[in-house]
């Protein structure tokens, strides 16, 4: 009798970067940034802890990633450079949209 074949998971690196990134997400909504703890997002996102080390090379990586990718103001930055001096009213026009 034949012994039955394991089966193997599928990889994806960037499937895996994503959950991490979302599980940082998730714990910060529900824990604050005390609960950012290598096991606590590795539990959160149904993944092994060495895959933080090894994706973004620990949890300061980690937490530098979520930050880039959620952060609003590089964008905003990047589209708003003024090419000479502006005024302060023009600079709160432009940051509280009046």
């Amino acid at each position: 009798m034949a012994t039955p074949r394991k089966r193997h998971k599928t990889r994806d690196a960037d499937a895996t970067r994503q959950a991490l990134l979302d599980a940082v997400h998730r714990v910060l909504l529900e824990q604050g940034h005390t609960g950012l703890r290598t096991n606590e997002i590795a539990r959160e996102a149904g993944k092994d802890k060495s895959l933080i080390r090894y994706h973004f090379g620990g949890l300061a990586g980690l937490l530098k990633a979520y930050i880039t990718e959620k952060d609003y103001w590089p964008t905003f930055l990047a589209r708003y450079t003024p090419t000479e001096p502006v005024s302060a009213t023009e600079l709160e026009r432009v940051f509280a949209g009046t």
